[in-house]
């Protein structure tokens, strides 16, 4: 159990990431279809890196003071 651990943060650590962010009036899957040509060009020239495309806003609850 502790080597299947250790193997999967080593695949996570040796595997790069693209983020892509879109803007304000959009959220990640209409940015997915707007993107798909230039995603399916990106991943065929970087194979060995994941495509992140995170939906926004992330909402934070600060205590107010």
């Amino acid at each position: 159990m502790e080597n299947d651990k250790n193997e999967n943060l080593n695949k996570s650590q040796n595997k790069s990431a693209i983020l892509f962010l879109h803007g304000f009036t959009q959220n990640s899957e209409i940015f997915k279809k707007r993107l798909k040509v230039i995603l399916k060009t990106l991943q065929s020239k970087f194979n060995k890196h994941e495509m992140l495309i995170p939906d926004a806003p992330h909402i934070l609850n600060l205590p107010v003071k």
